[in-house]
């Protein structure tokens, strides 16, 4: 899950007991998040967000 609240972003993977999880990449210009499931490995969701 990928949602905007009261301005905040607020990013949550599926458990990962249940296979999922999250690969972040903090740079000093922007962020990316990839919400995924193991297995046969499926994107869920994505988000990216510039800095200044």
């Amino acid at each position: 899950m990928i949602d905007r609240q009261n301005g905040l972003d607020i990013t949550k993977p599926k458990a990962a007991y249940m296979g999922g999880f999250a690969i972040v990449r903090v740079t000093d210009g922007f962020m990316d998040v990839v919400l995924a499931e193991a297995g046969e490995v499926a994107f869920t969701a994505v988000f990216g967000k510039r800095f200044g």
